[in-house]
């Protein structure tokens, strides 16, 4: 159904990559994660999955938000349980590569794209981590699927997001590198995914760890560590400086430091 504004998720990304911040990107991962956890729950798999079959359209009421929605299912398949338990696949065609844009191969799995008779959910969790690749370095996995193979065996067998963007948090280079990795079984679930995104943001989000202040040096508004915070200085002696802080709970506390080691006492 036709939306107000939608773009592919491709040319937003190039459009809006000045703009488009790290919760934004989070925020969309994590849609896309969201939309291919429920179809694999109805045991249905897209198999072509790409920036170029995702939208992204404006909610409407949140100028810094976007909602997506996944499309070209018709590529897809459905994994159907029959009564003797055993499942059947259905699908419209056996080789789905051939129905997309050549830019829309290098984010499917190398077993799809090389027409090995795989299937399953594990297509579309490469898809995903190509897709993570894609929105945090700013670069597509590869020029072209050949290209994608070698970089897949170069880099041990996975997309290493560390190889093109400095200083990669450890936690979003393993979410790529178990979701964009060449065998199958190592791949995480779509589940699992959503689980490490979690985990990425946690990481990438955190406050910086506050500096912590020599007490004997410390000014108003400096941290000492344990949490204690200093709120005024009271004064200083021969073998003390005396400040009044204030700790994570209770009331404000007199603390006297030793001007050096041997007044400790």
């Amino acid at each position: 159904r036709f939306e107000e504004g939608a773009r592919r998720l491709d040319h937003y990304l190039e459009e809006e990559k000045e703009q488009l911040g790290l919760d934004g990107r989070i925020d969309i991962l994590r849609q896309i994660a969201e939309a291919v956890a429920y179809a694999h729950r109805k045991n249905v798999v897209h198999r072509a999955l790409s920036p170029q079959s995702i939208l992204v359209f404006p909610t409407g009421e949140d100028s810094t938000r976007v909602k997506i929605k996944i499309y070209n299912w018709q590529v897809g398949m459905y994994q159907s349980d029959s009564a003797n338990s055993q499942r059947t696949l259905i699908t419209k065609t056996l080789h789905a590569s051939q129905l997309i844009e050549d830019s829309s191969t290098v984010y499917l799995a190398p077993e799809m794209v090389s027409s090995q008779s795989f299937e399953g959910p594990e297509l579309d969790i490469f898809s995903l981590g190509a897709i993570a690749y894609r929105l945090f370095s700013d670069q597509r996995p590869a020029e072209n699927t050949i290209a994608l193979n070698q970089k897949l065996k170069q880099g041990d067998g996975f997309l290493n997001l560390s190889a093109v963007l400095n200083s990669a948090d450890e936690s979003l280079v393993e979410l790529i590198q178990f979701s964009a990795h060449a065998q199958r079984d190592l791949r995480y679930t779509a589940s699992d995914f959503l689980k490490e995104i979690d985990k990425v943001e946690n990481a990438l989000t955190e406050p910086d760890e506050v500096e912590k202040v020599d007490p004997r040096h410390a000014r108003p508004g400096d941290h000492l560590g344990h949490g204690l915070i200093v709120k005024q200085t009271l004064g200083s002696g021969g073998i003390s400086k005396v400040l009044l802080v204030e700790p994570p709970e209770g009331n404000a506390v007199v603390l006297k430091v030793a001007s050096d080691s041997e007044h400790n006492k």
